[in-house]
């Protein structure tokens, strides 16, 4: 049932929402440790790397200075080589090579028309959202904080002008649920959420209000709407070095809090003995089926059910039927079941306790429209990025020390003695340097007092220690051992001497180490992929038609979305991938052309699944001369022996390969 907001809320119902409310902040403080490790993790790979604060060496206790300014302190450059950066670009690449194109399929062979329709669809939605490019950077953030999700949803798209399917990326520094959840498979999150920053217009325009009617009582709900000057000794003491809760990050905004909580209630299911079906209803379901609404308000479900079973039995004896009570109870009747079930609630939440919306979830798969996941064991969530972050500190420590150790070493001073400097330049030993050197330096000093002036000599240092060179590399190495990406999968040209075989084999045991992550991110895909199914099934209720590619090949495909097709299929709908890569298009390519040579297909059949980058010109050129030719032959202008009508000969060609 939907709740709006009421310009007077009574004790307790404003009591069960700052309760709400009290629950989403103690979720969200539970994730602080996430959040700054996530905030850690994303400096270093944006590379921000000389951040991490340290205690003052030169200050009283308990002061404390980034690693930057202490560097800069000393006269030293704070040098870097952003590793982590690169490491997680090239899984993100890996994963642009390898996308999943999703495909919706029935598990029973009847229903091989609906589930193709239903991949259409499918990819439509994706289409339309540019899945792929979310999908990529979900990437680079499941690298860098080990958690990613999207939100899915169906609302108005003004450049469309229509409502359409939605998907959202995840904001996982605003996003909360309870910490305790443990299963990987998230079957266990008894709250989530998030929290948002709009304006008031923003809120009118989501929530289809009245901005004359509501623009004042919406703006009383959010203190500071319109102020810089936030009153924030009302709310409870937070963690000042992260995002408060309870207030907007830009003061031109207000915070408006999302919260999808599992809750208990009873729940009703209509049992009908003659057709067979068994669901779930409530009051509105009855009003939806056509039945008088007041009717429906003044009685209750079992009443309700009551009524429509001696209606129904009095309509059969009515048509003759010879039924009793007993057989018509036992085989016909409908059945009213209740259970105690949980269900997912939303409410949106100003931080004092009003309530803007609440409601039931309006899904049909009955659970929150997020689909998250978390890279964890134990309930601790791993970053790639935070394991790798002792090894960037390392090299940048070693290439600063570098840095440093070549700027303060000699470099070919030249040692001249006073006594050796011609007369000629007497006073004037500046003139003296530059005209014998003009890059480097000299050092002018007196000799000894036995009459010996030594000769101008060139000394200089060595610029490194031993060794440093050689620690960098380890260190290089050691992150691309704990991130898998190697040379081999990088695409750097082997060693000279390197067999084909064994950089294969690199590559694909580099490929073996990652499989684990890569697994687990598809896995989420696919999950995302069902949720995104079962939204299309509820809310495209009718037809449309729907032009969408990405299917293997770089043919479009077009067709007619019948929602009555698909509604009676429930969950026979799966999601499997064709991985659309381009080891497998240069395959099907391949054997495509043997087929084509041993003419097996025609020459546009080829055109039309084949992935070559002319294949769509060459298909639009041979319609539009076919369309030239026909409408030329309707005029008159051609005759059926110039076209090759059926019974004349024809000529068919055909492409030869090999000798």
């Amino acid at each position: 049932m939907r709740i709006t907001h009421q310009t007077k809320l009574s004790d307790e119902e404003r009591s069960k929402n700052i309760e709400r409310v009290e629950r989403a902040r103690l979720a969200f403080e539970d994730l602080i440790d996430y959040y700054q490790m996530r905030e850690r993790s994303f400096r270093y790979y944006s590379g921000d790397q000389w951040s991490d604060t340290i205690e003052d060496p030169d200050s009283e206790a308990g002061k404390t200075i980034t690693e930057e300014e202490l560097i800069k302190r000393d006269g030293r450059l704070p040098a870097k080589q952003n590793l982590i950066g690169k490491t997680v670009r090239n899984l993100a690449g890996q994963f642009r090579t390898n996308y999943p194109d999703p495909v919706a399929f029935a598990r029973t062979r009847n229903n091989a028309k609906a589930g193709e329709m239903m991949t259409n669809a499918l990819q439509y939605a994706l289409d339309l959202n540019e899945a792929n490019e979310l999908d990529a950077e979900n990437m680079r953030e499941y690298g860098v904080s080990g958690a990613c999700g999207w939100k899915i949803g169906f609302q108005w798209l003004s450049e469309f002008d229509r409502k359409d399917l939605v998907i959202d990326n995840i904001n996982m520094t605003r996003f909360f649920y309870n910490v305790d959840a443990r299963d990987i498979r998230g079957k266990d999150v008894t709250i989530c959420g998030e929290v948002h920053d709009l304006t008031i217009h923003e809120i009118i325009s989501r929530f289809g209000l009245s901005y004359k009617k509501d623009f004042k009582r919406v703006q009383a709900m959010f203190p500071g709407a319109t102020s810089r000057d936030w009153d924030t000794h009302k709310y409870p003491e937070h963690v000042k070095s992260h995002r408060d809760f309870y207030i907007a990050d830009n003061p031109n905004k207000v915070r408006l809090i999302e919260v999808w909580l599992k809750e208990y209630d009873q729940q009703y299911f209509l049992h009908d003995r003659k057709n067979g079906t068994y669901k779930q209803v409530d009051k509105e379901y009855f009003i939806e089926q056509g039945y008088d609404k007041e009717l429906v308000d003044n009685y209750s479900l079992e009443e309700i059910v009551q009524l429509l079973n001696t209606s129904r039995f009095e309509e059969a004896v009515a048509q003759g039927v010879e039924i009793s009570e007993e057989e018509y109870e036992k085989k016909y009747s409908l059945n009213l079941d209740d259970q105690y079930e949980e269900v997912w609630n939303v409410y949106y939440l100003s931080p004092n306790g009003d309530l803007l919306l609440g409601m039931r979830t309006p899904y049909e798969h009955q659970t929150h429209p997020y689909v998250f996941g978390r890279y964890m064991m134990d309930g601790k969530i791993m970053s790639m990025v935070d394991n790798l972050i002792d090894q960037q500190r390392h090299i940048n420590r070693i290439i600063s020390m570098i840095d440093a150790w070549i700027g303060k070493s000699l470099k070919n001073v030249m040692m001249i003695a006073e006594e050796s400097v011609p007369s000629k330049y007497k006073g004037k030993l500046q003139e003296y340097s530059n005209d014998m050197v003009k890059m480097n330096g000299f050092v002018f000093y007196k000799a000894g007092t036995d009459g010996q002036f030594p000769m101008p000599k060139e000394i200089s240092s060595k610029a490194m220690p031993a060794g440093s060179l050689e620690l960098l590399n380890i260190q290089s190495e050691l992150i691309k051992d704990l991130s898998a990406v190697n040379d081999a999968v990088q695409g750097k040209a082997p060693n000279a001497g390197t067999p084909a075989s064994l950089y294969a084999q690199q590559t694909i045991n580099a490929s073996i180490t990652n499989k684990d992550i890569f697994d687990f991110y598809f896995s989420m895909i696919r999950k995302r992929n069902r949720k995104v199914v079962q939204v299309i099934k509820q809310f495209y209720d009718e037809q449309r038609f729907i032009k969408v590619s990405g299917t293997g090949s770089n043919q479009g495909v077009e067709g007619m979305y019948d929602p009555e097709e698909v509604a009676d299929i429930d969950f026979d709908v799966v999601i499997g991938e064709s991985q659309n890569t381009l080891a497998y298009r240069q395959t099907m390519d391949t054997e495509l052309r043997e087929f084509l040579a041993n003419q097996l297909i025609t020459f546009q059949e080829y055109l039309e699944l084949s992935n070559q980058p002319y294949a769509d010109k060459v298909l639009q050129m041979i319609g539009n001369r076919n369309t030239q030719d026909q409408a030329m032959l309707q005029q008159g202008m051609v005759s059926p022996d110039e076209q090759g009508m059926p019974g004349q000969p024809q000529f068919n060609p055909t492409i030869q390969y090999g000798n």
